[in-house]
């Protein structure tokens, strides 16, 4: 799990709704977390990577395969076209 276990940890203190420490009491408990902290570090670390997906602006790298009919009437320049379009993200292509 990234960003446990390592040093410089730093102590924090939060208030929460009763309700809310019941049930993160019975999360470490079903998930058998070593204490709430450990369970509330994966908890911020889980959020933090969702957001900066969504944000978009790490580097992904992806593959789309296409099977399609060769002898579909303007295929090849329609998939040249797109290619083009999109040059800043294409790194290359083989047909």
């Amino acid at each position: 799990m990234s960003g446990l276990g390592e040093s410089g940890v730093v102590r924090i203190s939060i208030s929460l709704p009763e309700r809310l420490l019941t049930e993160l009491n019975t999360l470490v408990r079903e998930k058998q977390y070593e204490s709430r902290s450990q369970a509330i570090a994966e908890m911020i670390n889980h959020w933090i990577v969702a957001q900066k997906q969504e944000i978009g602006n790490e580097i992904m790298a992806g593959t789309i395969t296409l099977v399609y009919d060769n002898s579909t009437p303007g295929l090849q320049k329609y998939l040249a076209d797109l290619q083009f379009q999109h040059v800043d993200e294409v790194l290359s292509s083989l047909h």
